[in-house]
């Protein structure tokens, strides 16, 4: 575990094994990599995975002033502090827009891209009150998301609501138990959602050249299939995994799933 210096900010990051690098971009934001682990330290030696918590996030310091543009230049200044010609990057749901953008700002230093549950823009009401719908879930549910979360405390209450949504396949308790470890910050989950405000990729993907997987799971209220499937169709050179009986977080629905699906991407290799 490790830090350095970039805009102003201390960057706390975690560089675990020697293998192929990935950059390991969380989702929020305000949560930081740790619910992340359990899936993608077992990748490790065969993958050298590098978690990375977002400036504002975790243990990583700087105020909520974000753009998209400013925490895809953090993930190119850990590559470059790291002494890293190119390296694939991973990013899971909101880690997944800023994989997009850094695809389209720093993509001279991208080996692979991987998007997992994600989307060209931010969440859309619309859709999430569809996905809930589809899980047999009441759309008064997305008002959990307007409850102060000052503490971490309070994110695993906002969050014993909500799993029925993220974690439709797993028993009760299943969040919390992920969530434990977090480090939250208020600062980093509203500097986030400012940085969304006008964010929309869509119409840039034919400038992403580096091969990409677009990965989602099959019950994924916020950002489902159809989604990914659009993205796929606009990626010059996509492919499309979609994990059944799996929502959101496909690292604890699918974790042996997803593993094999980054090894086969990674490395041309299949298995667990």
């Amino acid at each position: 575990m490790s830090t350095f210096e970039h805009d102003g900010a201390t960057l706390w990051y975690d560089d675990r094994g020697s293998g192929v690098p990935l950059l390991v971009l969380h989702g929020g934001l305000g949560l930081d990599h740790t619910y992340l682990r359990a899936a993608f330290d077992a990748l490790v030696p065969d993958v050298r995975v590098i978690y990375l918590d977002f400036r504002a996030n975790g243990r990583s310091t700087g105020d909520g002033d974000l753009t998209m543009a400013r925490l895809a230049a953090d993930v190119d200044a850990l590559r470059a502090h790291l002494e890293l010609a190119r390296v694939a990057v991973f990013g899971h749901s909101y880690g997944g827009f800023v994989a997009l953008q850094y695809a389209l700002d720093h993509g001279e230093h991208l080996t692979h891209l991987v998007v997992c549950d994600s989307d060209t823009r931010g969440p859309a009401a619309e859709t999430m009150t569809a996905g809930l719908a589809r899980l047999g879930l009441e759309p008064g549910l997305l008002a959990a998301f307007e409850t102060p979360i000052e503490t971490t405390a309070d994110l695993l209450e906002v969050f014993d609501v909500l799993e029925p949504a993220y974690l439709p396949h797993s028993p009760p308790g299943t969040a919390r138990a992920g969530l434990a470890d977090t480090v939250w910050r208020a600062e980093g989950s509203e500097g986030g959602g400012s940085a969304l405000d006008g964010w929309d990729v869509a119409d840039r993907l034919r400038e992403i050249t580096a091969p990409t997987l677009v990965m989602t799971g099959a019950d994924d209220f916020m950002f489902p299939p159809e989604r990914a499937r659009l993205m796929v169709d606009a990626l010059p050179h996509a492919e499309l995994k979609v994990f059944e009986s799996c929502g959101h977080l496909p690292n604890v629905e699918a974790p042996e799933q997803l593993r094999s699906a980054l090894r086969g991407f990674l490395l041309g290799v299949d298995g667990r």
